[in-house]
């Protein structure tokens, strides 16, 4: 991922590599199988406006607003769905807020200590 909007791929089946102009300079690449295909689709966290943005593997995209300024993007499978789930930690009160993206839920837990710093899921 190059900061300005560029995402570059390789798919390993085939040797073919791929790039896609989507985000904005300041969107920061996550990752996650946000649809449970059991393949990464394309991420991006927005910091302004606190904005996930989803393009999935068959092209289709989505956008959820979730958190709030200063929030950490946090996504993984909390839930154990077999989908990533949309996940923010804010340290100004030690919380992880996670979003069902597709019940509509969220749940928030206090977790850590001030000063703590949360390892970004890959």
């Amino acid at each position: 991922y190059r900061p300005a909007g560029s995402y570059f791929l390789f798919k390993t089946t085939s040797g073919a590599e791929y790039s896609y102009q989507w985000g904005s300079n300041g969107d920061k690449p996550i990752s996650g199988d946000f649809v449970g295909d059991s393949k990464s689709d394309m991420a991006l966290y927005r910091p302004a406006g606190s904005y996930f943005l989803i393009k999935t593997t068959s092209g289709a995209e989505y956008s959820y607003q979730f958190g709030q300024d200063g929030d950490i993007p946090v996504p993984a499978d909390y839930i154990g769905t077999s989908k990533t789930d949309l996940a923010v930690f804010r340290p100004s009160n030690n919380r992880l807020y996670v979003k069902d993206i597709y019940t509509g839920v969220t749940k928030d837990y206090l977790w850590g200590s001030a000063g703590d710093q949360p390892i970004v899921p890959n």
